[in-house]
């Protein structure tokens, strides 16, 4: 039976917390993935991906404050 360990990404790319939205968007662009752990002080705190950017994407208002 195949295992996850044989297909898994091995060079996983880490965000930290303090990222702002644009660059985890753009770094998960550019590396071709959907998401990444966040870690803080060597432990992780947490999990970036493009479905929570296009969650606050869409919860943003499309005007301007006036």
């Amino acid at each position: 039976m195949l295992r996850l360990r044989e297909v898994m990404t091995r060079d996983v790319v880490q965000v930290p917390p303090h990222m702002s939205l644009r660059d985890a968007m753009a770094l998960f662009t550019m590396r071709h993935i959907s998401g990444a752990p966040v870690v803080a002080r060597g432990k992780v705190v947490g999990v970036g991906s493009l479905t929570d950017l296009a969650e606050f994407a869409a919860t943003c208002p499309s005007d301007p404050p006036e």
